[in-house]
């Protein structure tokens, strides 16, 4: 399993699996907790910031 962090949610990872691994199965997967979004997401018509800042 490979933690990447997310680009849209600072706080967070995405966790890459590979499913043919024999560990595979024992993941445990956690409740969902709310997540912090980047503002950037949601800019309407504002061009000047990117997701590069």
């Amino acid at each position: 399993m490979l933690l990447v962090p997310s680009v849209i949610a600072r706080t967070e990872f995405n966790a890459v699996v590979k499913s043919a691994h024999l560990d595979a199965a024992r993941i445990v997967v956690s409740e969902p907790i709310s997540v912090v979004w980047d503002r950037r997401l949601f800019a309407v018509g504002d061009q000047s910031t990117s997701l590069c800042d």
